[in-house]
């Protein structure tokens, strides 16, 4: 088995599984096309991620080398090529970021080509639930920021280096980019990480109401103020405090805060006693603050104190490659929130979501999914599942686009099934326990299509 020669990327025994293949892009788990060496003939973006290299690093590489596992050798994978026969679901571990091991279960179907008779095993590798830390993530998870980008990679670094110490952050960055998820990642790798987390949201709230707010008031400070309010500066002492929106305070409070960076103190609203404060202080911002302080709406001294550390979180446009990365993420959860088995989207689905230009960002996206999640039927996201403004259906109504997604996926259904069968001679029984299902139910599979896809497919 070791001898056999490796077949290069474009090889005639790749060609058959090719469009059978390029459906099982959008799954949430991740899937490997493994030559009888066991080497690595394609994966999906999913294994990718998991093995934390790019594709073309990936292709002809040993899979137990790929996934630096000790699982492997003499593993279910063999044998299930020596044998002929599926394994499903046979516990395992390969090693993450740091040395840490990461239990999966793997599961394998020997294939064999019908133009050159050459072997070959579709492996799916399942990653267990993690209960991890965030050194345990995967390198393209940084607590609940998502993305392998290299601008989301640096993210993470910069992150890492600055959240040791007190120096104020301000967080830059379009709508939706996830400013709230670095603020808490500053703050869980901070020191501070065992104190309070205090968000406010400086554009939800009055100037009369934010001061109050931030900093507290006595009783009678002023009308309706009929007991003592501890402000979020005082609750917030010994951690981290968020300020969202930042730009959109007044000149006051712009003021007050000034003397809390400089300070260290403040006092509430009715009172002149002074109160000391420990917090680290993060701000955000999706509007351009130097701009501001230019056109004379914001204190320039102020925003030399708030941006002691800048941090810009990219838009997702310009990481259009993470999507299926944060699609995997979203549909983990909502599949779990929702009581459905959607794992995960259809090849014209990922397409849509691609050609997108996502405006509202991550948090626009996640949106998205969770609609689809919704109206989706069954566990693979079609495109007239998603929102009609990302379908660019081109005249077809949602039923035609329903009925194209899923007559594509019943036609790949049957070829594999018809591909195990003729492998198998013929017989049924021996199908149906290599895949793990019922006589009864390789029948109902075999019979949900025409042999050959219909014009419209």
């Amino acid at each position: 088995m070791g001898g056999a020669t490796k077949p290069g990327p474009g090889t005639d025994s790749q060609r058959p599984l090719a469009k059978d293949l390029d459906l099982l892009r959008g799954a949430c788990e991740a899937l490997f096309l493994l030559d009888a060496d066991l080497s690595i003939r394609w994966a999906n973006p999913c294994a990718v991620a998991v093995a934390g290299a790019t594709l073309s690093a990936l292709l002809a590489r040993p899979i137990e080398e790929a996934l630096e596992t000790d699982a492997l050798q003499r593993s279910p994978l063999h044998q299930a090529l020596e044998e002929d026969r599926a394994v499903v679901g046979v516990p395992a571990r390969f090693k993450v970021r740091e040395g840490k091991w990461r239990a999966v279960r793997l599961t394998a179907i020997p294939i064999r080509s019908e133009r050159n008779g050459a072997r070959s095993l579709l492996t799916l590798v399942q990653v267990a639930p993690p209960a991890p830390g965030p050194e345990e993530a995967p390198a393209w998870r940084f607590h609940d920021l998502i993305g392998k980008h290299p601008q989301m990679q640096a993210l993470y670094a910069l992150i890492r280096q600055v959240a040791p110490t007190p120096a104020s952050v301000l967080l830059q960055g379009e709508s939706g980019t996830g400013k709230e998820l670095a603020a808490r990642a500053l703050h869980a790798e901070s020191p501070r990480a065992a104190g309070p987390l205090v968000k406010v949201n400086c554009a939800a709230l009055a100037e009369s109401l934010l001061e109050s707010e931030l900093f507290g008031h006595v009783k009678g400070a002023f009308t309706g103020a009929i007991a003592e309010k501890v402000g979020r500066f005082e609750t917030g002492n010994g951690g981290t405090i968020f300020l969202d929106e930042i730009g959109d305070v007044s000149p006051l409070i712009q003021l007050k805060l000034l003397r809390v960076v400089q300070e260290r103190e403040f006092e509430r609203v009715g009172s002149s006693k002074p109160i000391r404060t420990d917090v680290r202080l993060i701000s955000a911002t999706n509007k351009d603050l130097g701009r501001l302080v230019a056109a004379g709406h914001f204190r320039e001294d102020l925003y030399y104190r708030l941006k002691v550390v800048p941090l810009t979180l990219p838009p997702l446009r310009e990481r259009k490659d993470d999507i299926p990365l944060l699609i995997h993420a979203f549909l983990a959860r909502l599949s779990r929130d929702l009581g459905k088995p959607v794992r995960g989207v259809s090849r014209r689905a990922l397409e849509a979501l691609r050609r997108h230009n996502w405006p509202g960002n991550v948090r626009e996206l996640e949106h998205a999914i969770e609609h689809a999640c919704v109206r989706c039927q069954g566990e693979l996201i079609g495109l007239a599942d998603l929102p009609r403004e990302l379908q660019g259906g081109e005249g077809l109504d949602e039923e035609m686009l329903a009925r194209l997604d899923a007559g594509r996926q019943v036609v790949l259904d049957r070829q594999l099934l018809e591909r195990l069968l003729r492998e198998n001679g013929g017989n049924r029984s021996k199908t149906a326990r290599m895949l793990g299902i019922g006589r009864t139910t390789l029948w109902r599979r075999l019979k949900a299509a025409p042999t050959q896809p219909s014009p419209h497919a």
